[in-house]
């Protein structure tokens, strides 16, 4: 686990899935310069449990990237390190039963969510809630834990953790590790692009559950979400986009200093005195941004 004494500071979380695209690029620069603005420590977490999608040698090639456009991380974190934490605080949870087995499958939960969303006026939810009385579950039975929110029909239920069986063979979920490893890192602020703007709502319970536990007055970190960076079609890019890398641009004739002058020119947000904040365009399609 950190040292509790060493919070603070402004988080970027890559996942070394692959190289960093421009978009990834664009908002851990956004990180650093207001990290800088703010005097405070521009913290990376490398978000490294989704082991299946962890490639070998990326989470050197993205901090080297990042480290090229001005955005070196003062701190550098590996999520995975926290897992004892996690495991701590799940445990917790399943025994004051804030959250609960599912054995459905996803095929299942696929289904019966369409169902939900064919109804009239009805918001795409993430669960249908068929297993919120659940119990108990097999020793050999595959296990989503899902977090109990507030709405009783369980459409905001988000997987939290999997486990194969009850308790065992571990696996934290995204919202559930970054919930607390942002609660535990004591942030001024963690910056991630509009595209993830729904983890808000979950993480953000998760974290008023944990500050009831600990009884603890720890404010809450506050989020700035960046523009999502899309290509010329309008789709979001993604690691295996092509040509948007900082090789590929570089290869395309743009030079670093190029490029980092084009994010300066295109982020022009203050920071609000109380809440979160964002910058007012969701989406910035590549030819736009680097035109």
């Amino acid at each position: 686990m950190r040292s509790q004494e060493s919070g603070g500071g402004v988080r970027y979380a890559p996942s070394p899935s692959g190289r960093l695209h421009l978009g990834n690029l664009r908002t851990a620069w956004v990180a650093k310069h207001l990290a800088e603005r703010l005097a405070v420590p521009f913290v990376v977490r490398v978000e490294d449990i989704d082991t299946p999608r962890v490639l070998a040698g990326a989470q050197a090639l993205q901090l080297e990237d990042m480290a090229a456009v001005g955005a070196k991380a003062d701190t550098l974190e590996v999520q995975s390190a926290f897992a004892e934490r996690h495991r701590e605080l799940f445990d917790a949870a399943v025994s004051t039963g804030a959250i609960y087995p599912c054995i459905c499958s996803r095929s299942q939960v696929k289904a019966a969510i369409a169902n939900l969303a064919s109804a009239p006026h009805a918001s795409v939810p993430v669960y249908d809630g068929k297993c919120r009385t659940a119990t108990s579950v097999g020793p050999d039975t595959q296990v989503g834990w899902r977090w109990r929110a507030e709405d009783p029909s369980g459409v905001e239920d988000i997987l939290i953790a999997r486990t194969m069986g009850p308790r065992d063979d571990f696996q934290p979920a995204y919202h559930w590790a970054c919930a607390i490893d942002d609660w535990d890192g004591k942030f001024s602020w963690i910056v991630r692009a509009w595209d993830l703007a729904s983890a808000r709502a979950p993480q953000r319970a998760i974290q008023l559950w944990l500050a009831s536990q600990e009884k603890s007055e720890v404010a809450l970190p506050r989020v700035f979400h960046t523009t999502t960076i899309v290509d010329a079609a309008g789709k979001r890019l993604e690691k295996r986009s092509q040509g948007v890398t900082l090789p590929e641009l570089i290869t395309a004739g743009w030079t670093v200093p190029q490029i980092v002058a084009k994010f300066l020119a295109s982020f022009e947000t203050a920071l609000p005195a109380e809440g979160d904040g964002g910058e007012a365009l969701p989406e910035l399609r590549v030819p736009l941004l680097l035109g």
